[in-house]
């Protein structure tokens, strides 16, 4: 789906779309050469994932939380294996620093330019999400914030 399709038919700004793409949170476009420009190709499925990351915020979630949960690490309540989490993090850091080499290596493509700038981000994603979950005050602030957000849709969910 062409850049233009996508920001028409999803009705949010091209600034949006990029710091999505930059957050991890959508894949990054398939960039072809043409003539004098460039056509940017995003998967099929983009439309899908923009409606799902605007009900996220719709819901009162931030960015970050949407990162966390649409990368598979949702906050849920009640106890949580921290050591769990932890080892997930890590191993996904050591994998995308992993996709960071072998993309320093390439030749420097528009493409892999920017595939370098969207691996580097979503390192320094799962960085803070490391040092959050490392830091017990900050991880139980989290936790509380779940639990109180998840009873206030309750008591008022006739509202809602």
């Amino acid at each position: 789906m062409e850049l233009k399709d996508v920001l028409e038919a999803s009705g949010i700004s091209y600034g949006t779309l990029r710091k999505y793409v930059d957050l991890g949170l959508i894949s990054s476009p398939h960039v072809e050469r043409c003539g004098i420009g460039t056509i940017s190709h995003y998967a099929e499925d983009i439309l899908n994932r923009i409606q799902e990351i605007q009900q996220y915020k719709l819901d009162g979630k931030t960015l970050a939380e949407i990162q966390s949960i649409m990368s598979g690490i949702e906050i849920k309540e009640g106890p949580v294996e921290q050591d769990v989490i932890l080892n997930y993090l890590q191993s996904v850091l050591d994998t995308l620093k992993i996709r960071l080499d072998t993309v320093i290596k390439l030749e420097p493509t528009p493409v892999n330019l920017a595939e370098k700038r969207i691996v580097a981000s979503r390192i320094e994603c799962v960085q803070w999400q490391l040092e959050t979950i490392k830091r017990p005050t900050v991880f139980k602030e989290q936790l509380e914030r779940v639990a109180l957000s998840n009873e206030l849709k309750e008591k008022y969910k006739e509202i809602i």
